[in-house]
């Protein structure tokens, strides 16, 4: 699913259905903002106490936990590996996503 047709669906259950919109705004952007202060605090605390940002701890646990018993590995598999992870887990995600907003919008519309 694209953005742009997020966003249609987005505003049809808004027009169709905007009691249920409500709710569930009411119910997300609260989760949103939490998620928001947890990473910027985490950020901040790695930034401050290891002197190193988000993508630095992402190469080191991707050396711990790939890396085989010497926690090493060249740049070009580190690379493929990460980008295969993530790949395979946004791809993961998105099926998700959708199914559970075609549900949403079949259960609304029927």
């Amino acid at each position: 699913m694209n953005i742009k047709q997020f966003e249609s669906n987005l505003e049809n259950v808004k027009k169709l259905t905007p009691d249920i919109f409500k709710k569930t705004m009411e119910l997300s952007v609260p989760f949103f903002v939490l998620h928001k202060k947890i990473y910027e605090k985490g950020e901040a605390l790695i930034s401050k106490e290891f002197n190193i940002n988000q993508s630095e701890l992402d190469v080191l646990a991707a050396l711990y936990y790939m890396g085989g018993d010497d926690f090493m590995m060249s740049p070009t598999k580190l690379y493929k590996d990460i980008v295969s992870f993530e790949n395979e887990y946004f791809s993961k995600l998105n099926e998700k996503e959708q199914d559970t907003f075609q549900k949403l919008i079949y259960k609304i519309l029927n």
